[in-house]
C-alpha cells in the first residue's frame, strides 16, 4: 500500500529553513555611498563668441569621482546669451555674465561671455584691395572648417581667408580690401569656432595695395 505524505507542509518547512541557511552565507547588502563634491569651477572663465554660434562651457568637478555631475546654467542677459539643454547660443551683440550652479552642493562659478557679431565682408564697400599668401597655423594646427582668419582694421571686418592648395600645397590667401590706398593698419585674426576664442597673429600690415607672400615664398603667419 503507497503512503502519501503531507508534502505541502514539507515544502513550507524546506523554504523558510533554506532561506534561514542562505541568509547566514551572504553579508548585509549596501547602497554605495554618494560622492559629493567639494568643488566645481569652469573651464573657462572668460568667451569671445560669435552670434549664432553654439559652446559647451566645461564643468570641473573636485573629486573627479563626484555621484552627480548636473549643473543649472543661468544667463544674466537672455538678450545677448541663453542655454539650451546646457548648452549656451549667444543670441546678439553684447557682453554678459553666465553662471553655472551644482545640483549637488550648490556650488557655483561664472563665465564672462563676449558676444561678437559675426564676420560678414561687404567688398562693394572698399575700392582697394591687397593680398596675403600665407602659410598659417595655430598652436600647430592647419586651418579647417572650424577655423576663421579674418583681417580688421581696427574692429571693421576687412577680409577673410581662404584656403588653397598648389601642387599638393595647402596655402591660405587673404584678400585684404581699404577705402584707402595707403596707411590703413591691418591685423589678422583667428576665431576658432567650438572654443569661442578669437586670438590675433603678432604680425601687423600697412595697407599698401601690394601683394605680400607668393605661392613660392609663402608669408609665415603662426601663433605659437
Amino acid at each position: 500500500m503507497k503512503h502519501r505524505y503531507p508534502t505541502v507542509g514539507i515544502v513550507k518547512w524546506i523554504i523558510p529553513f533554506c532561506l534561514l541557511v542562505s541568509c547566514g552565507e551572504l553579508t548585509d547588502y549596501e547602497l554605495p555611498t554618494a560622492v559629493q563634491a567639494t568643488d566645481m569651477s569652469l573651464g573657462m572663465h572668460s568667451v569671445d563668441i560669435m552670434v549664432g554660434d553654439r559652446l559647451q562651457i566645461p564643468c570641473v568637478f573636485t573629486p573627479e569621482e563626484v555621484s552627480n555631475m548636473a549643473v543649472f546654467w543661468s544667463s544674466y542677459d537672455n538678450s545677448v546669451v541663453t542655454f539650451e539643454d546646457n548648452t549656451l547660443v549667444a543670441v546678439s551683440e553684447g557682453t554678459t555674465m553666465v553662471k553655472a550652479i551644482s545640483v549637488s552642493e550648490q556650488l557655483e562659478d561664472s563665465c564672462l561671455v563676449n558676444v561678437v557679431p559675426r564676420w560678414k565682408l561687404n567688398i562693394a564697400a572698399y575700392p582697394y584691395d591687397m593680398v596675403i599668401y600665407a602659410d598659417v597655423s595655430v598652436h600647430g594646427q592647419q586651418p579647417d572648417e572650424n577655423m576663421m582668419i579674418g583681417a580688421l582694421c581696427g574692429d571693421e571686418l576687412r577680409g577673410l581667408g581662404v584656403v588653397r592648395n598648389y601642387n599638393g600645397i595647402s596655402y591660405m590667401v587673404i584678400r585684404v580690401w581699404s577705402p584707402f590706398e595707403y596707411g590703413d593698419i591691418i591685423r589678422i585674426g583667428c576665431y576658432r569656432q567650438g572654443q569661442a576664442i578669437i586670438e590675433y597673429f603678432p604680425d601687423e600690415f600697412v595697407f599698401d595695395g601690394e601683394s605680400h607672400g607668393t605661392l613660392s615664398n609663402l608669408y609665415p603667419l603662426h601663433i605659437q
